[in-house]
């Protein structure tokens, strides 16, 4: 069997949890020679009947990340790395650490994200916004401008990219809702950031594509899943699956990332990919 990510190095940031994990074990899974697993705790998901993020967090539950990987496909295969993607010292030395594990980067994975309850614009507090664009924006500028800067400093493995960025954006940042306009707007933000990257460091073969999920349940999104009206107005708006957080959401945005991560998609840069069966078209 072909492994789709074979020997290539990668960064995934957010890597404790829900979107991010699943990320990082598919990017294992599908051959990466190592995973550098960055978030500012370690500490695992638990799992069990009273939790309601069990369907999602369940793989290996209780482990943290970078030891699932290292117990799965050997202990050279993962490394945790504590780091606040809104510090760039904290950023430079992430990267630092994975050069000096293993050599180079290939893949950089900015998945680390800030969420807050939905609320009227006029009653969101400044540290909530300034936040949710200092994680959601300026994070993975810092986390893109230190992957590239050693992207350009290392020869090109493979045929089609010298190096590889995904930007886990939203569904929220193609169509703007009401009562998320931080959210919104910042996951907006990252989706021009993404195309912006992409056509400046296209002609050195770096690739930069942007994931927007549709609602998953994870850890970010379990004030969001609690208040009936919100679900039933997500559900309705499924028109694909008719239900939001279904257990396969995660496998499918590991999935859209291991493809775009791949040899498979050497011509594909400054795309907005949107996997959140049908929300973004939703009338």
């Amino acid at each position: 069997m072909t492994l789709r990510v074979q020997n290539k190095v990668c960064i995934v940031t957010g890597a404790s949890s829900g979107l991010g994990r699943a990320i990082a074990l598919a990017l294992a899974r599908e051959g990466a020679a190592f995973v550098l697993c960055g978030d500012l705790r370690a500490d695992a998901p638990a799992a069990g009947p009273d939790n309601p993020l069990v369907r999602v967090e369940s793989d290996g539950a209780g482990v943290p990340t970078h030891e699932l990987i290292a117990k799965r496909h050997g202990e050279n295969k993962a490394a945790f790395c504590k780091v606040d993607v809104t510090v760039e010292g904290e950023v430079e030395g992430m990267l630092a650490c994975v050069v000096g594990k293993a050599g180079r980067v290939d893949v950089l994975v900015n998945n680390a994200g800030y969420a807050q309850r939905g609320m009227p614009l006029h009653e969101i507090p400044d540290q909530v916004w300034a936040a949710s664009y200092d994680v959601n924006v300026r994070g993975p500028f810092l986390c893109s401008k230190h992957a590239i800067r050693q992207f350009l400093a290392q020869e090109q493995q493979g045929s089609s990219k010298r190096g590889c960025i995904i930007n886990i954006a939203s569904t929220l940042g193609l169509r703007e809702m009401g009562r998320c306009a931080a959210y919104c707007t910042s996951k907006a933000a990252l989706v021009s950031l993404t195309k912006v990257t992409a056509l400046e460091y296209g002609h050195a073969k770096i690739q930069c594509n942007a994931i927007c999920p549709g609602v998953i349940a994870t850890a970010m999104t379990t004030s969001l899943l609690q208040n009936d009206a919100t679900v039933s107005f997500f559900n309705a708006a499924v028109p694909w699956e008719g239900e939001v957080g279904v257990s396969k959401g995660p496998k499918e945005i590991a999935n859209a990332a291991i493809w775009l991560a791949s040899e498979e998609t050497g011509w594909v840069t400054g795309v907005a990919l949107p996997v959140d069966g049908g929300f973004a078209i939703h009338a």
